[in-house]
């Protein structure tokens, strides 16, 4: 009987994970989640200080996490969630990428971009213009796995 409330609680561990932080958090938090599960199933308490230890130390890796998250400058980290809500964002948080390629094509002209180190495909928002390589857009939003870019007034 004491596996289930041990995985009822990992259970609910990785579900929050889910919700708030997404696939990516959840992949995080599983891993997570099996080496602290682990670790406390070891220690030479008894049941009830067990499961108290494994909830003070979901509670520390989830908060952890979101202030090394918060903190990182990593483009893993990037503001991918901020993308796909198109939230407007202040000047300071704009989001900027560099032409590497453009293209015709039946469905319409398009864009290869390099935003935060990759490679993504990217529709213009602002018209059919002449792009070139090396020109820099502005990235105001996300659809599926292309980005939503407008020209730079320069």
């Amino acid at each position: 009987m004491y596996w289930i409330t041990w995985f009822l609680i990992t259970s609910i561990f990785l579900f929050v994970f889910l919700l708030i932080e997404g696939v990516e958090g959840f992949f995080i938090g599983l891993l997570f989640s099996l080496a602290s599960s682990l670790a406390v199933a070891w220690l030479p308490f008894s049941y009830p200080l067990k499961i108290l230890v494994l909830c003070l130390a979901l509670c520390l890796i989830y908060f952890g996490l979101r202030y090394w998250v918060a903190q990182s400058q990593s483009p893993s980290f990037s503001n991918w969630r901020n993308l796909s809500n198109n939230k407007s964002s202040g000047e300071s948080q704009k989001e900027f990428a560099v032409v590497i390629g453009a293209f015709n094509d039946a469905s319409g002209s398009g864009l290869r971009v390099m935003w935060q180190g990759q490679s993504w495909q990217a529709d213009i928002l602002d018209g059919i213009s002449a792009f070139e390589k090396g020109d820099h857009v502005e990235v105001i939003g996300r659809s599926g796995t292309s980005l939503k870019v407008v020209r730079i007034d320069s």
